[in-house]
């Protein structure tokens, strides 16, 4: 057996993890779980598990999901924003709202871990594919906005990808959002705007 050979690490077994579960291929997920279990300093990690969540969310088993956050929580693993954003992208592209909504709230009560920028991007993207952007869900996507820029600070600087997300994508929607908004969430808009600007203009470039 190569794991004879070669030492197993965390990552070789995630990534064994990952091929499994994105190719549809079940019935090795949980069993490769078990087997890291068994393995000295190889003891699944919260990363392993969102990995895993990904995997079961792309193909809408979410009756697989319960089952590995009842093994995170027997292991003592905590949910991450990563773990969260899995399953809220999972349900809204299901089309599944309320258990989305739900996620976002366990999300939201969790003390070690906050809703982000890729979060919102999920929920506005489910809401919109779904037709269900309403001016409720404009104005919490927008308050979301704020909290995480005024949170984040420059220190989003530090993530280069987030920071093209904001730079582009975000700024993006948010004049698409604006032309066709009330005028209370518009002002709600130019609100944001003016924040972002304000907490990363040292980092924007236009």
């Amino acid at each position: 057996m190569l794991f004879e050979v070669l030492k197993p690490t965390v990552n070789v077994f995630t990534a064994l993890v990952s091929a499994y579960g994105q190719s549809g291929v079940f019935c090795h997920t949980f069993s490769t779980i078990e087997d890291m279990k068994s393995v000295v300093d190889c003891k699944p990690d919260v990363y392993t598990y969102s990995v895993l969540i990904s995997c079961y969310a792309k193909f809408r088993r979410f009756d697989l999901i319960e089952r590995v956050l009842v093994d995170m929580s027997y292991s003592g693993i905590e949910c991450n924003s990563v773990t969260y954003n899995s399953i809220i992208n999972g349900y809204g592209k299901a089309g599944m709202f309320e258990q989305m909504e739900n996620s976002l709230t366990d999300m939201i009560e969790n003390e070690n871990c906050q809703p982000d920028v890729f979060t919102l991007n999920f929920l506005i993207g489910s809401y919109g594919n779904g037709g269900k952007i309403d001016e409720d869900v404009q104005i919490f996507a927008l308050v979301l906005i704020n909290s995480t820029t005024e949170l984040s600070g420059d220190k989003i600087g530090n993530h280069p990808k987030l920071l093209r997300m904001v730079q582009y994508d975000l700024f993006h929607h948010l004049i698409y959002y604006g032309t066709w908004s009330s005028s209370f969430v518009l002002s709600m808009i130019c609100s944001t705007v003016l924040n972002a600007y304000h907490f990363l203009r040292r980092l924007l470039r236009f």
